[in-house]
């Protein structure tokens, strides 16, 4: 009986100010409106995570594939670069083979000719001793 006592005076004091019954009402709509708003919100950010997952496993798969080409064409213009440099090095061997095999002759025919020039150098030093030699002796012969 109390709790209805207790209801009748807060009927009673509910009638007496109307407003505040108006103000219960919008409360409890309000938060009624509120859970729906949060519920639909939660759906839709579900969503949307869902389709942002999709588009991101998307553009994932599309990353990689072009890297995978990207790779692939990397790869085949470095073989080719490297099988240009590989010729060009080997013309360069051969060419500066075939000018330390030419240097390697002109240097022989030098030593050959300085070699020619040496021995009649010295050839012409030998007589002229041997004539400064007898000249020697000549001058000292008449003069005993």
């Amino acid at each position: 009986m109390q709790r209805l006592g207790a209801a009748e005076d807060r009927a009673q004091a509910l009638q007496a100010h109307p407003d505040e019954v108006d103000l219960r009402l919008l409360r409890g709509e309000l938060h009624t409106e509120i859970s729906v708003l949060r519920e639909e919100l939660h759906t839709e950010i579900g969503g949307l995570r869902e389709e942002l997952r999709a588009e991101i496993g998307g553009l994932r798969g599309e990353l990689h594939t072009e890297i995978s080409g990207l790779r692939e064409e990397l790869r085949i213009e470095i073989g080719g670069l490297r099988e240009e440099l590989h010729t060009e090095v080997g013309g360069l061997r051969e060419e500066l083979r075939a000018d330390m095999a030419s240097m390697h002759r002109d240097l022989a025919d030098r030593i050959l000719t300085q070699g020619s020039e040496m021995r009649i150098l010295h050839e012409d030093l030998v007589r002229r001793i041997a004539l400064l030699g007898e000249a020697r002796r000549s001058a000292s012969d008449p003069a005993e």
